[in-house]
């Protein structure tokens, strides 16, 4: 049970079975949108609050008491469940964001009012994926979800509540992970939907993102067009995650696959899904073995039996991630690691 004392402005509360996960309160805050940046106000001043302040605060309090803003609104309890990295990719999402949830939950059957926040205009693959994570907490009144525009927009509160999993790494996440599915109406490890044309070979492409409207960033395997016909001829079911319209396909996908092939990227996260000791081929290039070793404690606690297939950084371009660097991986050297 979370206890908040009424009486102070602000207040830290951690549950010590969720480390590093913390809640932060706030009375008589205010939750601004502006220009798609995300602000709290609380005592006529701007919160350096966590997830927040990975965008760089460009105004101050003064420019928002200033501001005239298209939408105003209050309520006496807002929960905040938006962020920028979090609404526009699924790893951030999952690490840094979805744990907070567990408070949430906690919130809501003491105040089953609560409002929670989130982004309207989050990216599209991300969607269906926040939302439907919401609508699977027990006794969640959707009319209390505040899909807003944070273009302009201030959102008062009594109590205002914000969470940080920043903390968070494949080390500790994978007890927090299976709290949250213990709490929710939907079971990963468990009958939740059945499949009667299950994919036991998938193969989890980036191939859709070679087209200029979908490039998220220069981490681009130069030949994946000839690697990914390869692997349709092997027979590989081809899956788009980013284009998974809701997460029971996503689940149900995933619960079903006995072997799985993909790059190193965001997308790994949705092994979580996966039973334990599946086959499991990770494509990466050379020089991100340290992100690749990030996995290793969920391969473990998944007892996944992995092979690791790597490929060969071509250039020095990227996008100001030095992960993010084209790469070449060798088609016949895959061909081993297939037959």
């Amino acid at each position: 049970m979370i206890e908040i004392d009424d009486t102070v402005d602000t207040k830290i509360v951690q549950r010590e079975d969720i480390k590093p996960v913390f809640l932060t309160y706030y009375k008589k805050a205010s939750f601004i949108g502006l220009n798609s940046k995300r602000y709290i106000l609380w005592n006529n001043k701007l919160v350096e609050e966590g997830v927040l302040q990975r965008s760089s605060n460009t105004i101050t309090s003064r420019d928002i008491n200033e501001h005239n803003f298209i939408s105003e609104n209050s309520y006496k309890r807002i929960f905040v469940f938006t962020e920028n990295y979090g609404d526009r990719n699924i790893a951030h999402w999952m690490l840094e964001q979805l744990p907070v949830i567990l408070y949430f939950i906690e919130l809501l059957k003491t105040y089953p009012d609560i409002k929670i926040i989130i982004n309207k205009n989050r990216r599209a693959n991300m969607n269906s994926l926040i939302k439907d994570y919401i609508l699977a907490i027990p006794n969640i009144n959707p009319e209390n979800i505040l899909n807003i525009d944070l273009t302009s927009i201030k959102i008062n509160a009594d109590e205002l509540y914000i969470g940080n999993s920043l903390g968070c790494n494949m080390t500790n996440f994978y007890n927090i992970w299976n709290k949250i599915h213990q709490n929710i109406n939907f079971t990963v490890n468990n009958n939740f939907i059945t499949n009667t044309n299950a994919n036991n070979k998938i193969y989890i492409s980036r191939r859709n993102l070679l087209e200029s409207n979908k490039q998220t960033n220069t981490r681009i395997m130069v030949n994946l067009e000839d690697i990914s016909d390869l692997l349709v001829n092997k027979g590989y079911t081809e899956i788009y995650t980013d284009e998974i319209d809701n997460l029971k396909d996503r689940i149900n996908l995933f619960k079903s696959a006995k072997e799985i092939i993909m790059e190193l990227g965001a997308g790994i996260y949705n092994l979580l899904y996966c039973p334990d000791e599946i086959d499991v081929k990770i494509m990466y290039q050379d020089n991100n073995i340290s992100w690749l070793q990030e996995f290793y404690p969920m391969f473990k606690n998944k007892k996944f039996r992995v092979k690791l297939i790597s490929g060969t950084k071509i250039n020095n371009k990227h996008n100001g991630n030095w992960l993010n660097t084209p790469w070449i991986l060798n088609k016949n050297k895959l061909i081993t690691y297939l037959d």
